[in-house]
């Protein structure tokens, strides 16, 4: 079993351990108690077996999750672009591709001497944030091409609109072409590109700070939810469902 998944903070995982995140309880809740890889350093061979596993049960369960606090929708895309082409060329196509799209307003910039940064709200605003319409506009680009790729190449994903785009983009020709039932729906809003996941988690009180970093509870919801839209039987945080 192969899963990639990409973000911000809310992937990668913000004041709370990276292994009580959604992409951690999403792929403990396809394999159990299995043994997986978690964020390697570098794309290994599909055929690499986990000697902790038992002779029966052979095969290698990676969790490719290159989510980064702070980071912006061009960087998700292209770093998914890149690593998902990689796994594809070696042979290792992922089962599940996992997209979650953050503030349209960040950006990456790059320093004379190489060095990258992410501009947001909080971190290197001297170097300016991206205003509307841009922003949203670029990341329902971003969405669009994305989505046409994994497609071409068969892969099964779903994407987390977190953070709200502005309406402005129902104005583009592109917005027509968002499948968007292959986003992630907490309960069903038509609306997700422009509220985002992170209004349904504050309702809920499933967050544990004012930029709305889900807590341990939050996490299992949305890991509960993809499981379930992906036919998965759902897990069971302190033996309830979320």
């Amino acid at each position: 079993m192969i899963i990639y998944s990409n973000g911000c903070s809310h992937t990668e995982g913000h004041n709370i351990d990276s292994i009580k995140t959604w992409p951690h309880f999403f792929i403990r809740g396809i394999i159990g108690e299995t043994s997986y890889e978690k964020k390697p350093n570098k794309i290994k061979n599909k055929n690499l077996i986990i000697k902790s596993i038992k002779p029966e049960n052979r095969y290698e369960n990676v969790l490719y999750n290159e989510g980064k606090c702070g980071a912006g929708n061009d960087y998700i895309f292209h770093q998914s672009l890149e690593t998902i082409s990689k796994l594809i060329q070696n042979n290792e196509k992922p089962d599940y591709v996992i997209i979650q799209w953050s503030g349209p307003n960040r950006r990456q910039h790059c320093l004379p001497d190489g060095k990258i940064l992410y501009i947001n709200l909080f971190d290197d605003t001297e170097y300016h944030l991206k205003f509307e319409p841009m922003g949203s506009m670029h990341t329902l680009h971003y969405i669009f091409v994305m989505q046409e790729f994994l497609k071409k190449h068969n892969i099964n994903y779903t994407f987390l609109s977190f953070m709200a785009l502005d309406e402005s983009i129902k104005k583009l020709n592109i917005y027509k072409e968002i499948d968007l039932d292959k986003f992630l729906y907490i309960e069903y809003d038509s609306e997700i590109l422009f509220n985002g996941i992170l209004s349904h988690l504050k309702k809920e009180e499933m967050t544990l700070d004012n930029g709305g970093h889900a807590n341990e509870k939050g996490n299992f919801l949305v890991a509960n939810k993809l499981l379930k839209k992906l036919g998965f039987e759902e897990i069971y945080y302190n033996n309830k469902l979320c």
